[in-house]
């Protein structure tokens, strides 16, 4: 059996043994979730984040940074903002989160990461023409 042939069959054979887990990620991640309806988009997804308790967390910080520009309270607030955006974009690229963005049941987090950061980047900008 020749090298080629051999990497084939290999492939071949880890492609079907991760069938079954493939397809049990959203059943076990997002039990409402309905194929039917197709794949989450990325504003959806973004939603979701940011209507959970960290990310009103989030939020709120921001909107008191962009409240009272001072330079000191507005760094402080949008370091939240940016450690929020770094662990989103590293807890979604775990297997579990990429298995789930294949199957469609998940939405890339990276346009909400950089509206984040963008966010941050506005308050810090603010506060600092501000003063």
């Amino acid at each position: 059996m020749g090298p080629i042939r051999g990497r084939l069959i290999l492939g071949l054979t880890l492609a079907l043994l991760a069938q079954p887990a493939f397809a049990g990620v959203c059943a076990d991640l997002r039990p409402g979730w309905d194929a039917s309806l197709g794949a989450v988009p990325w504003w959806a997804e973004a939603v979701r984040v940011l209507s959970s308790f960290p990310g009103l967390v989030v939020l709120a910080s921001l909107a008191f940074g962009l409240l009272r520009p001072h330079l000191w309270i507005s760094t402080a607030c949008a370091v939240t903002a940016f450690a929020f955006a770094a662990l989103l974009t590293f807890s979604y690229s775990a297997e579990t989160a990429v298995l789930a963005q294949t199957e469609g049941c998940m939405a890339s987090v990276w346009p909400l990461a950089l509206l984040l950061v963008a966010l941050a980047g506005f308050t810090i900008v603010r506060a600092w023409r501000r003063g």
